[in-house]
């Protein structure tokens, strides 16, 4: 009920793992320390708004629902205690702010299986000084499954994280080598030596020319014939075949119905390089 939301002086709110259907409620209590609306039926966006400050906010937890926008510039600004964010498997998009470099007490970024594209922001690892002393308490860092592009900041490396996921985006480059050690997300290789994982970047994501289905150990080279360049790759290579690269793109963009005008697109007996609206270099290379 929407009177719940404007409760002045409720501290916790917890309503996860039901069917709680409409949209994300903009809530008005000052003194809210925990908010759990995880694994509902949620619409929506974020509320863009500045009105209310979360001084004692710890928790932010929205995962499995179907929120969608981005991420608002303000949002997590009025929570400046916060130590866990979850947007975990929504439908957000747009970049990562590098707002979320400024929580001195952020322990856990959850924002895998979503739509958010850019770079991977290097403020997130910057350090924070607390009574003089230099903090950085991120541990866990979830980022698989966008569609983030560029390379991972060397600044993470520096962190002490115990989970870092970065596969089934379009990152190119290297993991950083200082980041590959034995002790990041160990919890899920249980049972797997380190002698077995052999490179322990494969742990963070496999190499460009490699694919898994996780995106990480263990990680298979491509055969000649198909290509990969980018780390953590899942699923299958990419294909390199010119035909079949059209072909697809043909029938992804048909789905809805065939395009305007006349073409041969579909058509197997016509050379690629005369497909309608097709141009190749001396090479017949489209």
């Amino acid at each position: 009920p929407p009177e719940i939301s404007t409760l002045p002086n409720l501290e916790e709110i917890d309503l996860g793992e039901n069917k709680i259907t409409g949209t994300l409620p903009v809530l008005t209590s000052h003194v809210l320390t925990s908010v759990k609306l995880d694994q509902n039926d949620l619409i929506g966006t974020l509320p863009d708004n500045q009105e209310y400050y979360y001084q004692s906010m710890t928790e932010f937890i929205v995962m499995k629902n179907h929120l969608s926008g981005t991420i608002p510039p303000y949002f997590f600004q009025q929570m400046p205690r916060i130590s866990a964010i979850n947007l975990s498997e929504n439908d957000f998009s747009g970049v990562i702010p590098d707002e979320l470099g400024n929580f001195q007490f952020l322990q856990f970024l959850y924002l895998d299986n979503n739509y958010f594209v850019g770079y991977i922001p290097s403020s997130i690892a910057k350090p924070h000084t607390d009574n003089q002393k230099v903090t950085k308490m991120l541990e866990e860092i979830w980022l698989q499954s966008n569609m983030l592009s560029g390379t991972i900041p060397p600044a993470f490396a520096t962190l002490e994280m115990k989970d870092f996921f970065v596969d089934g985006n379009k990152l190119t480059g290297s993991i950083p080598p200082d980041l590959c050690r034995p002790s990041l997300n160990a919890d899920f290789f249980d049972g797997i030596s380190q002698i077995k994982i052999g490179n322990k970047c494969n742990a963070v994501a496999c190499p460009a020319g490699t694919s898994s289905i996780d995106g990480v150990y263990p990680c298979r080279p491509c055969n000649s014939k198909y290509y990969n360049p980018y780390i953590g790759r899942t699923g299958q290579c990419i294909v390199l075949n010119q035909r079949v690269i059209l072909n697809n793109f043909y029938k992804s963009t048909t789905i809805g119905g065939l395009w305007n005008g006349n073409n041969n697109w579909g058509n197997d007996d016509i050379f690629v390089c005369n497909f309608s609206g097709v141009t190749c270099d001396e090479n017949n290379r489209v």
